[in-house]
């Protein structure tokens, strides 16, 4: 009541397995149609955690380094956007934009300033390179920051060959079970996602999330949560997707 909440959705695990889920209140409070277990909810800025496995699940496949730089003629995105930006943008690693070390400062994607308004992620990655302002060294200073992840999107697109969602969809969430997870539109909710209400008269779909989604425009349910947590978490009962020195 405090928040104004119109739903929530709850799902606890236990020993890697779910055991409870419940779903209170409205995903539409002008159709009233309820909450259930299966809708899913706009995960903001948890979608980086998501980038992060399918960074993570190339460089287990030998597809990439951490070490590797982003931009410039040694860059992974050398064919998508040339070597016609500054020395800093040059050293930035995948790394470092995966612990916001990358020293970017402008904010090109949530809150962004007009510059980037009605840009899609290539053209916003565009206009970071040639108007965006490397504040510090990369690796020198932490400094959270949407633009690092939305990058990292671009990233996943360009060496897998597939787009965001559809990379993480084959070779994370299908293959081990998992539905409920895709990417938010800019439109309004996608079929089974929940409508999403402001707090404080905001429109909450003028964020582009289609262009920011590996920032912060994954969708997803509660139970498909917890069962990509039991994928990571080390334990014994389901075998983790990933080595312990990833």
């Amino acid at each position: 009541i405090k928040h104004n909440i119109p739903g929530v959705s709850v799902a606890l695990s236990k020993d890697e397995e779910i055991v409870y889920t419940a779903a209170y209140g409205y995903a539409d409070k002008e159709t009233k149609e309820r909450v259930t277990s299966d809708h899913m909810f706009r995960l903001a800025s948890m979608s980086k955690q998501h980038t992060a496995i399918g960074i993570m699940k190339l460089v287990e496949q030998g597809h990439l380094k951490l070490t590797d730089t982003v931009f410039g003629k040694e860059g992974v995105l050398y064919n998508a956007y040339g070597d016609n930006m500054g020395s800093d943008w040059k050293a930035i690693t995948i790394e470092q934009l995966l612990s916001h070390t990358s020293g970017i400062l402008t904010e090109g994607f949530f809150g962004a300033g007009s510059a980037f308004s009605g840009k899609n992620l290539d053209e916003r990655i565009a206009t970071l390179l040639s108007k965006g302002e490397v504040k510090w060294a990369p690796g020198a200073v932490y400094e959270y920051n949407n633009s690092n992840f939305a990058i990292l999107g671009k990233v996943i697109e360009v060496v897998s060959g597939k787009k965001f969602m559809k990379f993480l969809k084959d070779e994370i969430y299908t293959p081990n079970g998992i539905t409920g997870i895709d990417a938010g539109s800019n439109d309004g909710p996608i079929k089974g996602e929940v409508r999403h209400y402001s707090q404080n008269s905001v429109n909450p779909y003028d964020n582009n999330v289609e262009a920011g989604v590996a920032a912060g425009g994954v969708v997803a349910s509660a139970p498909a949560l917890m069962k990509l947590m039991a994928l990571l978490d080390y334990g014994t009962k389901v075998p983790d997707i990933f080595k312990k020195e990833t």
